[in-house]
């Protein structure tokens, strides 16, 4: 099972990136409870203006929380914007690449996508429906035997990007659509829980 955890640290994100982190780290250390944990690769993924993989797929057993100590608060000079579209595209491209490498070694292979913003698409240079094209294609091209994709919204408070949440999730046809709620410890331990078991599901 490949997992794409694709985090959105645009500005508006910095009062909360601590508790992200540590949602971050709790995904990592509940899903090691997972019957199929040895067989769990986690790429993760940071976006604002700008796309920066973390790092690529690593075995669950090659991550310990440490490793992500501090990693949402770094300069990692994408600037300040929220280019969700193409952070999409860049979680989903990366699965169905991998996933086609998997295949062509004959492993079973299924992928999770799961993306946390807190706001609409304002840059990049790609649409919902290509978003929901590239999703389409990860399956169709049987690179990915099946792709549960995930939008998480945090701190979502106006009308107008409530729509434009829910419009992404229709024209891409996104698999779930997740409102967390406001952004503080107790809710990003929920998402937390609520992530860890949707990989495990999946």
């Amino acid at each position: 099972t490949l997992v794409d955890l694709v985090l959105d640290i645009s500005g508006s994100t910095a009062g909360f990136r601590d508790e992200m982190e540590k949602c971050l780290k709790e995904v990592v250390s509940s899903c090691k409870y997972s019957p199929a944990s040895d067989n769990l690769m986690i790429r993760l993924v940071v976006f604002a203006q700008r796309v920066k993989e973390i790092h690529g797929y690593k075995l669950l057993s090659n991550i310990n929380q440490a490793d992500y100590d501090g990693i949402l608060q770094q300069d990692h000079g994408i600037g300040g914007t929220t280019a969700l579209f193409d952070a999409s595209i860049n979680g989903i491209e990366a699965q169905t690449k991998f996933g086609e490498s998997l295949r062509q070694l004959y492993y079973d292979r299924n992928g999770i996508f799961v993306c946390i913003t807190d706001g609409e698409n304002n840059e990049g240079v790609f649409t919902a429906l290509t978003v929901g094209q590239k999703l389409k294609e990860a399956v169709k091209q049987e690179s990915l035997e099946s792709l549960l994709s995930i939008l998480v919204g945090i701190n979502i408070n106006t009308p107008s990007c409530k729509k434009a949440l829910a419009d992404f999730v229709r024209e891409a046809g996104i698999t779930q659509y997740v409102d967390a709620g406001q952004a503080n410890a107790q809710t990003l331990a929920k998402l937390a829980k609520f992530i860890s078991k949707s990989i495990s599901s999946q």
